[in-house]
């Protein structure tokens, strides 16, 4: 999985320096709401927990679509990380940074909040 993350982030950073830019395909999520403790937003949950997972290569956390105190602390230890404000909650900020880590996946972009 991490080839396919630097492969994207090579071929991402290739696009952008050539200049063109190129829209996923995916539909636009800054209408998705934060996801937090009992979010209802049961893919955007696993997404989450899936792309922590990923950014440490390694279980940090369950991907059960389930949004607790784990993955509650899962999302902090994250943007303790990523140098974000940490309070747990899954908001444009934080869902651009985990798109930006996992963008190899569209399934996850319509159920993250994000600011594009």
């Amino acid at each position: 999985m991490q080839i396919h993350k630097r492969a994207a982030l090579v071929a991402a950073t290739a696009v952008i320096g050539t200049g063109l830019a190129i829209a996923p395909s995916a539909s636009a999520s800054t209408h998705v709401g934060n996801i937090g403790v009992g979010s209802g937003n049961h893919h955007g949950v696993w997404c989450v927990q899936a792309g922590i997972n990923a950014h440490f290569h390694k279980k940090v956390v369950a991907t059960d679509g389930k949004f607790g105190s784990k993955t509650k602390a899962a999302v902090k230890k994250y943007q303790a990380a990523e140098h974000i404000r940490k309070d747990g909650i899954v908001g444009p900020q934080t869902g651009s940074h985990l798109w930006a880590d996992n963008s190899y996946s569209s399934y996850c972009y319509k159920y993250l909040p994000t600011t594009y």
